[in-house]
């Protein structure tokens, strides 16, 4: 009887053991499967990971910015004399670029040669008050550029709320440059051959994509109302 009970203890032993045995092989295939499941995901998101590195690298950045798609027209014009020189406001409308403000110094009287472009782009001010740090001038028209930008910025949760506007109206800042500038080049007074871009303080930052855009655009000839 012992030996029978032993036997029967030994078989049952074995049978768990055999189904322990064989879990282990039922789910193998599952972890298998799952594993290189996985391993796929993972390459196919670094694939795309790569593949959008390489698409920044080769795309223009200045592709995804706002351009004027039609010449700019003069629709406002205002002019004063102030320490010798024609101080000249003038406004310009663009589809695709917006409004733009330009304040523009000419000698007085104008010489008979064409004359040297030179724009001024400072921190978030006029124009006007931006090219006042160019004293002189000499036979050269020294331009100021108008920020779409208010400024004091808001503050606070202001600021927040416009955000997306101002996102907006910075990236429309290089555009609005190189429109101007082919404006600029287009009056009879300018120089197209001489043509000088100034960035101090938040210019600084914006004038070498507004270099990039004006180097694609072509000149018009829009004069300015009279």
């Amino acid at each position: 009887m012992k030996k029978t009970r032993s036997g029967a203890v030994s078989g049952a032993s074995a049978s768990r053991s055999a189904i322990a045995g064989a879990l282990p092989t039922k789910r193998r295939p599952i972890l298998k499967w799952g594993g290189r499941f996985f391993l796929a995901l993972i390459m196919l998101l670094a694939a795309g990971v790569g593949g959008f590195v390489c698409w920044l690298g080769v795309r223009d950045p200045l592709a995804a910015l706002p351009r004027a798609t039609e010449n700019p027209v003069a629709t406002e014009f205002a002019a004063e004399l102030r320490n010798g020189r024609t101080l000249q406001h003038v406004v310009l409308h663009a589809p695709g670029a917006g409004r733009i403000g330009l304040a523009i110094s000419l000698p007085d009287p104008l010489p008979k040669r064409r004359l040297p472009i030179v724009m001024g782009l400072g921190g978030l001010a006029t124009g006007e008050r931006n090219i006042r740090h160019v004293p002189g001038g000499g036979d050269n028209a020294i331009v100021g550029y108008d920020w779409p930008i208010p400024a004091p910025l808001p503050r606070g949760w202001e600021f927040v709320r416009q955000a997306p506007d101002l996102y907006k109206l910075v990236l429309c800042v290089p555009g609005q440059i190189a429109t101007a500038l082919d404006w600029l080049a287009g009056q009879g007074w300018a120089d197209p051959d001489r043509i000088s871009l100034l960035g101090f303080s938040l210019g600084a930052l914006a004038a070498p994509a507004a270099q990039r855009a004006a180097r694609r655009s072509v000149p018009c000839s829009s004069p300015i109302p009279t």
